[in-house]
């Protein structure tokens, strides 16, 4: 594992528009070893395949709601490709926290930065989601020139506004709410009360979210993804709780291996070096 020291929004930017100056393959490769976050399109195609275990709910002759916990937008991007591929989805839902800058998004048509807010569902404190530049692009009708001057914009002032028919079908395509603290913590408490099982702050997300916006009266089963184990978060769940959750059993003597931590300067060539580095080595393996 590598850390970065002092990695901030700006710089997580540049490592994900220059990913291709570091190494062709990178992207394919790491997707292929399950070992990056959503900011390649290889990781989003790859996790579209998990959108479509829902045969058990009838699929593919009923449709099916999906409530997804998002910062980055690259889970639910991939449901809208098996959606796209003919997967009958109805809704896909995006859920997020306080950093709700999708949300926003969803609600006025204006994607905006306004800081990051430390929660419990750390995965979703960002203030950029990378993976929406991806879908913009067919809200526009796949129309490049416009993706650019809507990501200048942002890269100018931090904002950009979308087009209204852009909005529009943002709209028709999905739906959007998102969690408080308190909130979080609450569904936390009361899933365990109703089901004796424990989830992580990110899922809590996506349950409120789900339970805020489905309809007695709807008969379209609601699928929320689950992206976390609770043991990921103990101070949290514990706290909500009053029960400490263990690791799972083949992960038992976790804590107690050692540590292979490499710390690394918070620079992009020291970064592609090492990354491309440790790729090289394994190229054979991965492709």
């Amino acid at each position: 594992m590598a850390a970065i020291k002092g990695l901030s929004q700006r710089r997580l930017n540049r490592i994900e528009h220059q990913s291709s100056n570091i190494q062709g393959e990178l992207a394919i490769k790491f997707s292929n070893s399950g070992g990056t976050r959503d900011i390649d399109l290889g990781h989003v195609i790859a996790n579209h395949i998990n959108a479509g275990k829902d045969k058990a709910l009838g699929a593919p002759d009923r449709e099916i709601d999906f409530c997804v916990p998002t910062g980055n937008f690259g889970d639910i991007f991939a449901g809208h490709v098996a959606r796209s591929m003919g997967l009958p989805i109805r809704r896909l839902i995006i859920a997020t926290n306080v950093n709700d800058i999708l949300v926003r998004t969803f609600k006025a048509g204006r994607h905006e930065m306004t800081g990051v807010t430390a929660t419990s569902s750390p995965s979703m404190d960002i203030q950029i989601s990378s993976n929406f530049e991806r879908l913009v692009f067919e809200l526009v009708g796949a129309d490049a020139p416009a993706v650019t001057r809507l990501m200048a914009g942002l890269a100018q002032s931090g904002a950009y506004t979308l087009p209204v028919a852009a909005l529009e079908l943002l709209r028709r395509r999905f739906d959007a709410g998102c969690a408080g603290e308190a909130q979080t913590r609450a569904m936390i408490a009361k899933f365990h009360d109703q089901t004796a099982q424990l989830i992580d702050p990110h899922t809590a997300v996506a349950l409120h979210v789900a339970r805020s916006l489905e309809s007695p009266s709807d008969n379209v089963p609601m699928v929320v993804l689950s992206t976390a184990h609770a043991a990921k978060f103990p101070e949290v769940v514990t706290a909500a709780t009053g029960i400490h959750p263990a690791l799972p059993a083949h992960m038992s003597g976790l804590m107690d291996l050692p540590a292979d931590l490499v710390e690394l300067a918070n620079d992009l060539e020291t970064v592609g070096a090492y990354i491309g580095a440790h790729t090289s080595a394994n190229a054979g393996e991965l492709s």
